[in-house]
Formats: C-alpha cells, structure tokens, sequence
C-alpha cells in the first residue's frame, strides 16, 4: 500500500495512492467524522475545526479536505497522521495542530471554521452564541436592503432571501438556548421546550412575538404560501427586534461566565 505525504508551512497533507481490494471508500462527511474521531483518541482538543472549501461549502469531490484541533499539550501528530493515511480514501487530508501555528492562521480557521467538537458546555455555548451572532447579522443585512432590491426589481428575489435568513436565525436562535439551557443545567430537545425554558428564565421578553415565530417557521417549512410568506415581511423588524434582545441578554450572560 503507498501513500503520499507532503508538510507545507506546519501541515501534513495525507493521502492514499491506492485503496486495497475489498475495501471501499467513504463519502466526505465520513472522512470528516473519522478524521475527528482519530484526533480524540490521541489528544484532547479545546476544539475541532473543518475549514477551508469543505467548511464553506464550496469543495470540488476531489478538493482537500481541513482539518486543525487545539491542544497545546499534544505534540506527536505523526500517531494522528499515521492512521488517517490508513483512511480509504483518495482524497487529501490536511490535520494541524493549532496550538503551533502562527496567530494570523488561528484566527483565520476561528473566524471562518466550522466547529466540528468542543471540549466543554460552555465552549458549545459560545460557539453556538457565535453561529447565532452571525446568522442575525446576515437577516438584519437583508432586511435593511428591501428598498434596494425593490428598486432594481428584485422584490421576489428579496422575500426568498428574507425568508431563509429568517429560517436560518430561527434555527440558531433555538440552538444556541439548548446550549445554554444545557450549561444551567435544564434540558430542552426542541424549539418549542427551548423557547418555554428560556421564557421561565427572563431571556424572552415579548411571548407573542416567539409565538408568532414558531408559527411563521412552521408555515414556511412546511407550504409555500405566498400570502403568508409576504406577510413574514411585515413582522420582520418585529422579529430582528426580539432575535437582537435575545442576543444581547445571551452575551451578557457569556460575559457573566468569563468574569
């Protein structure tokens, strides 16, 4: 059995030159799951990251796959190395350890990454806290353009990206309560428990405005109406008002957590 290996700046690329008779190869999403399994087993990682074209959702079949941890204690990547080149794959596989890698490469797998593990309930919480801050970024972006894409004849166009930020933020929004409603200790599955949970504990402010979104959410996945759907932007300053309350008082809890 060959493999290729390459270091370039403190990464190893890994990959298989041919995959023995009997067998077979694994989809990318396996790649990734094994890849971080194999990482747990030998370190115990801060975080796990996937970044690069994978992460962003722009990968080719046949493009790297990124993948970096940080544990600082941990310095034999080649027993990392060594059994993901055992991966039945083709495709390149890229493991870093960034806890040794220059800080402008940190920042850039931290800023653009998908979290694939993290160590703590906190740590889940503030990466669900930072996907929730971005998606209601994103919603509020859209939402304060209508009048440019009306101008230019894109109002439709508008009201489709409305609504998948929308649904979007919603989702974040519902997550990143689990985590946090998981750090205190109270457990909640689905939106719905969530959201009640959240309410008992002061982070809701205005009950019918979270009604009001569950039902549009539900309408949304489920039918196209376009009534309803033309409706959504008539309540959407409503909605960022609550999605933007919800992550003030959630940041301040964070912040209340590092202190």
């Amino acid at each position: 059995m060959a493999f290729g290996v390459e270091r370039r700046g403190g990464l190893f690329h890994v990959w298989r030159e041919n995959i023995p008779a009997g067998e077979s190869s694994v989809t990318r999403a396996e790649i990734v799951k094994r890849v971080k399994g194999i990482i747990l087993k030998h370190a115990a990682p801060v975080r796990i990251w996937l970044y690069g074209s994978e992460a962003s959702g722009e990968a080719s079949p046949t493009a790297d796959i990124d993948i970096a941890f940080e544990d600082p204690a941990f310095h034999d990547l080649e027993k990392i190395r060594q059994e993901v080149e055992a991966l039945p794959t083709l495709v390149k596989v890229d493991v870093t350890n960034l806890a040794f890698c220059e800080p402008r490469f940190q920042q850039r797998v931290r800023d653009t990454g998908k979290v694939l593990y993290s160590a703590t309930k906190e740590l889940r919480f503030e990466d669900a806290l930072y996907n929730f801050q971005r998606a209601l970024e994103a919603f509020e972006s859209v939402y304060k353009r209508k009048e440019e894409f009306r101008t230019h004849g894109f109002g439709d166009v508008f009201l489709d990206i409305l609504v998948k930020r929308f649904e979007f933020t919603y989702e974040m929004s519902w997550k990143v309560l689990k985590r946090y409603l998981d750090f205190v200790g109270i457990g909640a599955l689905n939106p719905r428990s969530c959201f009640r949970e959240a309410y008992q504990q002061g982070l809701l402010q205005d009950e019918s405005v979270w009604l009001e979104m569950i039902e549009q959410r539900n309408l949304s996945a489920h039918e196209y109406n376009e009534q309803e759907i033309a409706r959504l932007l008539e309540k959407a300053g409503r909605y960022l008002d609550a999605f933007e309350d919800l992550y003030r008082k959630l940041e301040t809890k964070h912040q209340e957590m590092r202190s």
